[in-house]
């Protein structure tokens, strides 16, 4: 896009965009075309030209507009801006295309309006039950990390107490579970290690690739929390042996994302407590949870924490309902009361 009316041809595949020139009748001021969101009138794109090159002016959070001014030269705070919340981004500079229409879109979605979250006060309801018996549980159970990413893949389909095992072998193989040592450890080796945790065989390749992942962003934690949740979730989905509840549970775990982790506990919960038409699709579930609750990193952690650890201690297959935390608005132990 080096055009002007090839930057306003890409704003207008966003709903609801329309252009603006309101500046046109100022004298002196050139020619400003103002990209708007047509529910809320707000501009994500302002494309002008100055010194002549042309510019265009975008709305960032803060942490990442930072990054961006560091690593593209022709990416400045904003001219006429906000220069906490908006960049100026010189078309035709060093910025790649991709990168340039990621920023627009980036920036639309930032200033579209937000879609009212549907009320659900059994699932808030829900939450406050369980925190009150189990309070702050500091989930994921790990001393790093890199060792979160590493229980995420070895508890696909197994108890989380196998887990536990695998991880420790690696002291009694003398390894220190280290990225670097998942990358270059014979993968026979790194087998043999994870063996308590079930299909090791697989699941030494999904590490192999998980960490191959995370070499991309120098194995620095910061690095790739300064990502964007969305594009890193396509890229962990895009890695063997990941599926959705593994790269969740490494995006909130591991770094702290707001993403919900959806797992056989969760819909085993719904189930039991009465809700009807849960979806079969994990990503429709995790949105019950996602609009229904703040958006709070640190509720949506504990609160799957807080399902884990009631599944294991009441919720079973086999449920044992008495002084369960969820008894007075779970409809099986009402039913369960009643058969006696």
């Amino acid at each position: 896009m080096k055009t002007r009316q090839e930057l306003i041809d890409f704003c207008m595949t966003f709903p609801a965009t329309y252009e603006d020139y309101p500046f046109s009748d100022i004298k002196d001021i050139g020619i400003w075309t103002i990209m708007r969101h047509g529910a809320n009138k707000k501009s994500f794109c302002q494309i002008y030209e100055r010194h002549e090159k042309l510019c265009v002016n975008l709305k960032c959070d803060p942490l990442e507009a930072d990054v961006l001014r560091q690593t593209y030269k022709d990416i400045t705070p904003a001219y006429h801006m906000n220069k906490t919340h908006w960049n100026t981004v010189i078309i035709d500079g060093d910025v790649p295309k991709e990168e340039l229409k990621r920023m627009i879109e980036h920036s639309y979605d930032l200033i579209k309006p937000k879609t009212k979250k549907r009320k659900l006060p059994k699932l808030t309801k829900i939450y406050e039950l369980l925190y009150k018996r189990y309070g702050n549980l500091n989930w994921w159970p790990a001393d790093s990390p890199f060792e979160v990413m590493v229980g995420a893949v070895l508890t696909q389909n197994t108890a989380w107490s196998n887990v536990e095992m695998a991880i420790a072998n690696f002291a009694k193989f003398n390894k220190l579970l280290t990225p670097k040592l998942i990358e270059n450890i014979p993968i026979e080796e790194l087998s043999e290690i994870i063996r308590p945790a079930g299909f090791f065989n697989q699941k030494a390749v999904y590490l192999k690739a998980v960490t191959e992942w995370f070499s991309k962003y120098d194995y620095n934690i910061e690095t790739v929390k300064r990502g964007n949740l969305e594009y890193l979730r396509k890229e962990l989905l895009a890695v063997k042996g990941v599926g959705k509840e593994t790269a969740d549970s490494i995006l909130l775990y591991a770094f702290n994302f707001p993403t919900f982790v959806i797992d056989a506990y969760t819909r085993r919960l719904l189930e039991r407590l009465g809700f009807e038409n849960i979806p079969k699709e994990y990503d429709n579930v995790k949105a019950m949870f996602e609009t229904a609750l703040p958006l709070d990193v640190t509720l949506w952690n504990n609160y799957h924490a807080c399902i884990v650890i009631n599944a294991k201690e009441h919720c079973k297959a086999k449920p044992t309902c008495t002084n369960c935390p969820l008894i007075g608005v779970c409809g099986h132990s009402a039913l369960v009361n009643l058969e006696g």
